[in-house]
């Protein structure tokens, strides 16, 4: 059996996003968004470093048209 290798990030500190002056999560705090918009800044801005960064588009995608379509039903409030 080969062991598993030793991962160089910890994984509550990935390296996808550790690449501009502020962290994803520090912003989704900062700003006050719920769980949706939160998701689509997180996939926005892991798409380029992202193994996956098209799937990382894609989820993004899913999540807006999520948030577009419950603000149309009057579920979430400008």
């Amino acid at each position: 059996m080969t062991p598993t290798p030793l991962r160089k990030d910890k994984p509550t500190e990935p390296r996808h996003y550790k690449t501009g002056e502020i962290e994803p999560l520090h912003l989704i705090e900062s700003q006050k968004l719920d769980f949706i918009e939160g998701n689509i800044v997180k996939y926005v801005c892991r798409h380029r470093k992202s193994k996956d960064g098209l799937n990382d588009l894609l989820k993004a995608k899913w999540y807006i048209e999520r948030l577009i379509f419950l603000r149309e039903q009057g579920k979430v409030k400008a």
